[in-house]
């Protein structure tokens, strides 16, 4: 299967199967922030028939506008947002 790296808040991955997509999270604390980054890497998961998708850390000012954007998606998909950390560890891998 091909390996992509791919900008995102934690090391996590993507398998992509018959347009289905699992997420395997490294720490499931930040499941939210993974469905809402998720949601907007899903047009770069389907474009590849079958993938392995390996996600990197970015840096601080992306994470920034990282966690700007997924605030945003939150509030319009009015997601709850207990599930949510506010300050998710990105130093865990």
């Amino acid at each position: 299967m091909p390996h992509l790296a791919v900008n995102a808040a934690l090391g996590w991955h993507v398998s992509v199967n018959g347009g289905a997509v699992e997420v395997s999270l490294k720490d499931p604390r930040n499941r939210g922030i993974i469905y809402a980054e998720m949601r907007y890497r899903i047009t770069l998961a389907e474009e590849t028939a079958a993938g392995k998708f390996e996600i990197v850390p970015v840096r601080d000012k992306e994470l920034e506008e990282l966690r700007q954007n997924i605030e945003a998606w939150l509030v319009e998909d009015d997601v709850d947002r207990d599930d949510v950390d506010e300050r998710p560890d990105f130093e865990t891998f």
